[in-house]
């Protein structure tokens, strides 16, 4: 006796060999959900967190928003040391600069970019003598050494400029060789360091 299928699920050998061996095209949709999940949330989540914030970064780099140099000093350990790579990001107003670590252009003939720490403003008084130093009378309360001992000078920030210090106060050439420096010296603000790995971090 001869079974035979019923009309609608007879197939032709053509057919039948289109329906096993040809490969069926997946859809983007479907690949990347097959994709999801091969790998955890918490994986998933972060791949998509580090191709946003590299993006970003990227971004700011082409619209010169963001720059990286390299520490070519000991004058700020020990918050930097020579070697360590930092990026320093554009700022709009010159009361961003206070307390904070610049980028700046080597006033002197070297010329090559510096990382100092801004310790007074346009407007203030900087006193400094006998290795202490004061901001509009006040004293420095720092946890680096003190500056290197000199005659009490006083300076007042005219518009437009900057004191600024090593954090290695005593081993530094700083704003109290070649004074206050002018704004339109300063490249940006320095807030990150990427190398060395175990350096990895803010700065501030």
């Amino acid at each position: 006796m001869t079974t035979r299928l019923l009309p609608e699920y007879e197939l032709s050998r053509e057919s039948f060999v289109d329906f096993v061996v040809t490969p069926r095209k997946k859809e983007p949709m479907a690949i990347l959900s097959q994709y999801r999940k091969r790998i955890s949330p918490f994986r998933w989540v972060v791949s998509v967190v580090l191709v946003i914030v590299f993006s970003g970064l990227w971004a700011m780099f082409l619209r010169g928003n963001l720059r990286s140099f390299k520490v070519v000093s000991g004058s700020m350990e020990p918050t930097l040391r020579i070697g360590d790579y930092v990026l320093a990001r554009t700022f709009r107003d010159v009361g961003e600069l206070c307390g904070r670590i610049i980028a700046f252009e080597d006033p002197t003939p070297a010329g090559e970019i510096l990382t100092k720490r801004v310790v007074g403003c346009p407007g203030d008084s900087v006193e400094i003598g006998d290795g202490i130093v004061r901001i509009n009378g006040r004293q420095e309360f720092v946890p680096w050494q003190r500056t290197r001992y000199s005659p009490v000078r006083e300076y007042v920030i005219p518009p437009g400029y900057v004191f600024v210090l090593g954090d290695n106060r005593a081993n530094s050439v700083d704003s109290i060789d070649y004074g206050p420096i002018p704004v339109t010296k300063v490249v940006g603000i320095v807030f990150f360091r990427y190398w060395p790995p175990q350096g990895w971090g803010r700065v501030r």
